[in-house]
């Protein structure tokens, strides 16, 4: 991972907005700098800070990670397919659908369309299921209504799980939401944590570990703002991954599952962290 830059507060740029303190220094545009603000790429003495306006104070350290070009040409990898349906191994940065997703992007590299099942998060990778046509996308909804779906993550927890925590029952925007858990690996300050998920509410896995003073490594809304370790701010996703998905086929009647491997950020972030 790149290192981040690093600039000091000093004489005349005391009282100066953030935005444009990182304009002037980095010589960016407006909505550059803005944008490093909005993708949580900013910290203030190791506090990670969003507001454009926010004021800078004499000997203020300022720490910019800037974002590395991932995922350029590389072909999406496909985990399985048929006529109906295919499971890939998607690489974080992308959204599902819409515009510069990962259904405009597989749709561009296979030729045709193709049309996202259900969502994972930009910054989270791993199994996702989409559809060849919108028929049999909605053939799927009932399943996944039903619970049928079997979902199960990997992700970097930083702080102690407790050693008697292995389900997480708490509404999620008044909803019933249920994630069961298993830690893999742990040392005093992180740990390796599988995540199997019996309801799919939005954010389900990060928010629930919020409950419990916990967050992913790399988390930028549900985490601590203050970050010590300087591993965790060189971290630029929240380190979650889909590794295994498995469905009833609603036209074949068999019992369809997919596995992805860590990717290599993920790799190095569990190592830099002793996980």
């Amino acid at each position: 991972m790149s290192k981040p830059v690093i600039l000091k507060v000093a004489g005349p740029e005391v009282g100066l907005p953030l935005w444009i303190f990182i304009k002037q220094r980095m010589k960016l545009s407006g909505n550059e700098a803005k944008r490093l603000l909005d993708t949580r790429r900013v910290f203030v003495n190791q506090q990670r800070v969003w507001m454009f306006r926010h004021e800078l104070d004499a000997g203020d350290v300022v720490e910019v990670h800037l974002p590395q070009q991932e995922w350029t040409e590389t072909p999406i990898e496909v985990l399985w397919q048929d006529e109906h349906y295919l499971i890939i191994n998607k690489p974080s940065g992308f959204v599902s659908n819409g515009p510069n997703s990962i259904e405009e992007r597989l749709a561009r590299e296979l030729n045709r369309p193709v049309h996202a099942v259900h969502r994972l998060d930009r910054d989270t990778s791993g199994c996702m299921l989409l559809a060849w046509t919108t028929e049999d996308m909605e053939k799927m909804i009932p399943i996944f209504q039903r619970r049928e779906v079997k979902k199960v993550y990997e992700g970097l927890v930083i702080g102690r799980v407790p050693s008697d925590l292995s389900v997480i029952e708490r509404t999620v925007e008044g909803e019933e939401a249920v994630t069961l858990l298993k830690v893999l690996r742990h040392n005093r300050s992180a740990a390796r944590v599988e995540f199997t998920l019996i309801t799919g509410r939005t954010h389900q896995i990060r928010r629930h570990l919020n409950a419990y003073k916990l967050h992913l490594a790399g988390e930028k809304n549900y985490g601590n703002t203050t970050l010590d370790n300087p591993v965790l701010r060189t971290i630029k996703r929240h380190m979650l991954h889909a590794k295994l998905l498995g469905f009833p086929h609603p036209v074949t009647n068999t019992f369809v599952q997919a596995r992805s491997g860590l990717p290599a950020d993920y790799k190095k972030a569990a190592a830099d962290l002793g996980v």
